[in-house]
């Protein structure tokens, strides 16, 4: 069981998600959803959610300011509904058929946890925006994982209509 365990951690945090983004003020930036993939189906009720983690590291003399949820093409998410926190309904319709435990062994993240809902059926592709505050310059710099020809720079939020 170990060497599935290490197998999937390895996978989980070196390779699908985590992509290199040429950047200065990120190490890296990673999005994907509760159950650690690019995908998640929630029902389109207004009421269930779907839980959305942004992990990033940032280099030196770097200060996190902004976390921020866009559709992939760079516009506003407006059929959603954000929450803070997390509400009793499942965060996805089809669970993951074997959980696997991820070890956060030594983990250096900064982690932003989004809750979406939304009335609206379809596939919409989630991106996300950084901003962070160099403490040697005082400028605020951005960072965007839209329009990244990179397939996990994104996830895909499918909004399901109710049975």
């Amino acid at each position: 069981m170990l060497p599935r365990v290490l197998i999937c951690f390895i996978l989980l945090f070196w390779s699908g998600f985590t992509f290199s983004n040429n950047s200065v003020v990120f190490r890296h930036v990673n999005i994907y959803t509760s159950n650690y993939t690019n995908n998640v189906s929630i029902y389109s009720n207004g009421a269930m959610q779907a839980k959305i983690i942004v992990s990033y590291q940032l280099n030196d003399n770097y200060l996190i300011q902004d976390v921020k949820l866009l559709k992939y093409e760079g516009s506003e998410l407006n059929n959603f509904k954000f929450f803070e926190k997390e509400n009793n309904f499942p965060h996805e319709i089809e669970r993951l058929k074997t959980i696997v435990p991820v070890l956060l062994v030594g983990d250096n993240n900064q982690y932003k946890y989004f809750y979406l809902a939304t009335r609206d059926a379809g596939a919409t592709r989630i991106c996300a925006k950084l901003s962070a505050f160099n403490t040697q310059t005082n400028r605020i710099e951005h960072y965007s994982t839209c329009n990244n020809s990179d397939k996990e720079s994104y996830v895909t939020l499918h909004g399901l209509q109710p049975k």
